[in-house]
């Protein structure tokens, strides 16, 4: 009984670390940053691509967030929701830009 329950332990932390591994692959940016990058008019800033090359516009206050895309929010404002766990937040599509924790 005693192996069975250390087994089952055993099972179970495995289960939870492989549960909570993010992966992403690296960008293929090869001869991406010679293409000409789009116009872009961005109310609430910008930040560079995952391969340094074009401009991204940042989400501002209130917006839908893709936190597993790396999409990020305005100044002062993060991707999240106070009242969910940070494993949540990252398989929702649906997340906002609330303001940061000071």
């Amino acid at each position: 009984m005693q192996k069975l329950t250390l087994f089952l332990a055993f099972v179970g932390l495995i289960s939870v670390l492989i549960v909570n591994v993010e992966c992403v692959s690296p960008p293929m940016c090869g001869d991406v940053c010679k293409e000409p990058c789009p116009q872009l008019n961005c109310k609430c800033g910008t930040y560079k691509d995952s391969c340094d090359c074009c401009d991204i516009c940042k989400k501002c206050a209130g917006e839908n967030c893709i936190v597993i895309a790396g999409e990020l929010c305005e100044e002062g404002y993060t991707c999240g929701d106070p009242n969910r766990s940070l494993l949540e937040i990252y398989n929702d599509q649906n997340v906002k830009c609330i303001p940061e924790k000071s």
